[in-house]
């Protein structure tokens, strides 16, 4: 049976709790849920953060993010980053995806979002890669974006591969996949592949703080690494329970 693991039960400083098959689900804010984790215990980070559909908008201050792009509240991810900063190992990396429209100030507002956390979170930003979708969403008027940029974070100006690597490029070809029921839109299992492969040994933590549908977590355990996710939507938690039982965790490909 998966566990759930509610914010009472991973206290600063102690084991994080994870059950047999090294797996730790955790309902909540994780802006109040990672300060709980012990401190340097992270390797490795992959996630995206809900879309502004979700229940919470992670933003700071008041109002809406999407007005303007000048002057407007910089949203949680400030102090998400800021927060993560002591639960990573040192040689621990952050792999984040965020997304973009026209309507939210378009590239120029990723932009900010990135120069915000560089300038305001003292993390390093010594690479990047880019996810191209073969499957785009169509749109009229203006070029079909068909690819997402997903950000590497260090606490040096350098990173270190977790294994030989001669060469690699900087691109992910995957195909957006579709939502199950009420779920998050899941990420392609390339992604985690990539990034769990080259930054992170067998027995390593992953984590992944915007869980959602738990793709993160089910490549996780198929590479024999342990897994921590947290969701603020528990529909999301109770899928995760399901998608990773082990029957579905042998067939997954």
């Amino acid at each position: 049976m998966l566990q759930i693991v509610q914010s009472m039960l991973i206290g600063v400083n102690e084991m994080n709790s994870y059950d047999k098959d090294g797996k730790c689900i955790i309902h909540g804010d994780c802006l109040d849920e990672i300060p709980k984790l012990n401190n340097d215990s992270i390797q490795l980070v992959v996630t995206s953060p809900h879309y502004f559909s979700a229940e919470k908008k992670y933003q700071r201050g008041t109002g809406f993010h999407y007005t303007h792009y000048v002057g407007e509240p910089i949203f949680d991810i400030l102090n998400f980053m800021e927060a993560l900063k002591p639960k990573m190992k040192d040689r621990g990396i952050v792999c984040l995806n965020l997304g973009w429209s026209s309507s939210q100030g378009g590239f120029l507002r990723l932009c900010e979002i990135l120069l915000n956390i560089a300038r305001r979170t003292g993390w390093f930003m010594p690479d990047i890669v880019f996810w191209e979708k073969p499957n785009p969403i169509p749109t009229q008027g203006r070029f079909t974006n068909c690819f997402e940029v997903i950000t590497i974070w260090s606490k040096y100006p350098d990173y270190e591969f977790q294994k030989k690597v001669t060469y690699l490029k900087n691109i992910i070809n995957a195909s957006v996949k579709q939502g199950t029921g009420n779920t998050s839109k899941p990420f392609p299992n390339q992604i985690p592949e990539f990034f769990i492969d080259v930054f992170t040994k067998e027995n390593d933590v992953v984590l992944d703080p915007f869980s959602g549908s738990g793709t993160v977590g089910l490549v996780a355990k198929k590479m024999n690494r342990r897994y921590i996710g947290i969701d603020i939507e528990l529909r999301n938690i109770e899928y995760q329970k399901t998608i990773l039982s082990q029957k579905v965790i042998e067939n997954y490909e």
